[in-house]
């Protein structure tokens, strides 16, 4: 499996660093792409799932409204080639919500090398509280669970902001995309973390009226990358939720590669399944095996090194493994875009019935849609 989410190059603070504090960037900067389309099936009126591979950078985070105008241009576009309406379902990709951790900052954070200097830098623009979440800190790499802490509450706020403003003005059901986030929870319908407890890779689920739903979408399965900051939840914890286009699953990258998750999935009648995925790797290189847990016991040892990464999605990921548990419908969607150092690889994958089909390949914007 790629190193989802992963290939995070912390560096330890250090002791002696003197970094000017800087004005957040706001300026508008180029535009991105125009994206392209990409439909599978017919509108039969059921509604779909609309995959947004976005193409962002750390500037397009270092405002709110800025990633809010980017987002809804894009589901303006969509919405003229007629695939939005009240049934859609919009899938943004996992780490959507999680690069928010630069919104606010100034050039030394955004305009970074490397996401190892980016870290140092917003470790030292907020210094006192840095200090405080890493002594406090028990995971193993305290840098990593400081920097997230410490942009935590904003965060929760900028994503209910955005995702949820999105949702609302579309009168769309949007599945967020993922953050890092401190044991969040849904009160009274605001996004609320719990200062000093551990990580998860976290997703949300916005109704129509712009509310976030009260069950949140934990990461079960950790990449290894990930484990030293990340901790996993149960996969019975995984939700289902009720939209106007059916009852839909959500699974945060490897976890779509588990039988355990669709089972779940299954046994609270999901009718389809988004996977938010940020694969980083080479898409078309050999495939490595599973990376952070053990592999399940349907496993082909033999597959790896011998398959392709692209090509062990295919079988080990949703296109292989949703029709098991006889979902029909699964579509997974990937983030693309210049984060620090870190490179996005992969492309949407399509589950439309008894067809398992893959989107353009594009380092690029792309709009999926999966008739339902």
């Amino acid at each position: 499996m790629t190193r989802s989410a992963g290939a995070l190059a912390w560096v330890v603070l250090p002791a002696l660093a003197l970094v000017a504090c800087a004005p957040p960037l706001v300026e508008a900067g180029p535009l991105p792409p125009r994206p392209e389309l990409s439909a599978f099936g017919r509108d039969q009126g059921r509604g779909n799932l609309l995959g947004v591979q976005v193409w962002l950078t750390t500037r397009d985070y270092a405002d709110r409204a800025r990633l809010r105008a980017r987002l809804d241009g894009w589901l303006d576009l969509a919405r003229r080639q007629g695939l939005v309406d009240e049934r859609t379902v919009v899938v943004f990709p996992e780490y959507a919500g999680a690069w928010l951790v630069a919104e606010g900052e100034g050039p030394a954070v955004v305009d970074a090398g490397s996401i190892g200097e980016a870290m140092t830098a917003l470790a030292l623009a907020h210094l006192p509280e840095f200090a405080a979440a890493r002594l406090s800190a028990t995971a193993a790499d305290a840098d990593a669970y400081a920097a997230f802490a410490v942009k935590a509450p904003r965060i929760a706020e900028a994503i209910g902001e955005v995702f949820g403003g999105l949702a609302r003005d579309h009168g769309v059901t949007v599945v967020s995309g993922s953050a890092i986030l401190p044991m969040p929870a849904v009160q009274d319908g605001v996004i609320s973390v719990t200062p000093g407890a551990p990580l998860q890779n976290v997703a949300f689920v916005f109704g129509p009226d712009g509310a976030p739903a009260a069950e949140v979408v934990r990461k079960a399965f950790p990449t290894e990358s990930e484990l030293p900051f990340v901790q996993p939840a149960g996969v019975e914890e995984l939700p289902v939720f009720d939209t106007p286009a059916g009852r839909l699953g959500v699974l945060i990258c490897a976890d779509s590669w588990y039988p355990s998750s669709y089972r779940v999935l299954a046994e609270q009648g999901a009718e389809m399944v988004a996977v938010p995925v940020f694969a980083t790797g080479e898409w078309r290189g050999p495939w490595k095996g599973y990376d952070g847990a053990d592999e399940p016991d349907d496993v082909d040892l033999d597959d790896i090194e011998r398959l392709t990464e692209d090509q062990a999605w295919m079988k080990y990921s949703a296109p292989g493994r949703a029709p098991r548990a006889e979902l029909e419908k699964a579509l997974t969607v990937t983030l693309r875009g210049r984060f620090w150092d870190l490179q996005a690889e992969g492309q949407p994958l399509v589950v439309n019935g008894d067809a398992r089909e893959r989107a353009p390949e594009l380092d690029a914007p792309l709009l999926v849609s999966l008739w339902l």
